[in-house]
């Protein structure tokens, strides 16, 4: 990576010299676009910060080579005020913002998400009994707490505030079965989007049937982890279908 990260510093060099070109500030956008993901490629595997000066080392002298061109200085010239000049911060540093930025992600991933449960739930079983990969993800998920996911149930949120569209919480998971008899259409453009949460083949989907004036126009279903995420799908994709059909009002049942 480090040889990759070098072959596209030499190839961007293009765009620009100690005379004329881009600025600091797009020098800053190119490299951090093109370059950072090369030198960090893989980071959240490998690094850990600990006997891995070398590795960085190595990473930290093709920095320098891009920093060095993107300023147009000599080959000699210490890359301290040059890192201070563009902006770019030294890959040590680097490094730790995106393991800190790792380890938040870890914390806001639900519990049952696969990253989390494969240290504990899904070990590879042709390694021996005795034997316990010291990979970084295992040192990363050490003293991690609880989840910090907490899933937002639709049915316990307040009004939508959005000018045409109206959210009403049904009392009856049947409402879709009575809607002809119960429900009456003060507006004949108005559109009735019900959504229903079932399972179907031992999966939790949401089902979602767009009416007007008492026909069904649209229906799909979507389906998710658990019933919160299936309805939250099934409310975005009969949405999305709705408003561009420029009816009325819309008045969205869950």
């Amino acid at each position: 990576m480090t040889n990759r990260a070098c072959s596209t510093i030499h190839r961007v060099n293009l765009l620009g010299n100690s005379i004329r070109g881009l600025d600091f500030l797009n020098w800053r956008k190119v490299y951090n676009a093109l370059v950072i993901p090369i030198l960090t490629y893989g980071a959240q595997v490998w690094y850990i910060g600990i006997r891995q000066k070398g590795l960085i080392q190595c990473l930290q002298t093709a920095q320098n080579e891009g920093i060095r061109k993107i300023t147009g200085t000599f080959y000699t010239s210490p890359v301290e005020p040059l890192h201070n000049m563009t902006g770019i911060p030294p890959l040590s540093h680097v490094m730790n913002k995106l393991m800190h930025s790792y380890f938040i992600r870890l914390q806001a991933m639900p519990m049952h998400a696969k990253v989390r449960s494969v240290i504990t739930n899904d070990q590879c079983h042709y390694w021996p009994a005795y034997i316990k990969p010291p990979t970084n993800l295992t040192w990363a998920l050490q003293g991690l707490e609880d989840s910090t996911y907490r899933p937002v149930d639709p049915c316990t949120v307040g009004l939508w505030t959005h000018p045409h569209l109206t959210y009403i919480r049904t009392p009856s998971p049947n409402i879709t079965f009575r809607y002809k008899d119960s429900l009456a259409h003060k507006n004949r453009g108005d559109i009735h989007i019900i959504i229903s949460p079932t399972t179907y083949n031992e999966l939790p989907i949401a089902v979602y049937h767009m009416y007007l004036t008492k026909t069904v126009i649209q229906k799909g279903a979507a389906r998710g982890v658990n019933h919160t995420q299936a309805t939250c799908r099934a409310v975005y994709d009969a949405l999305k279908a709705c408003f561009p059909l420029r009816y009325g009002h819309v008045i969205l049942w869950l």
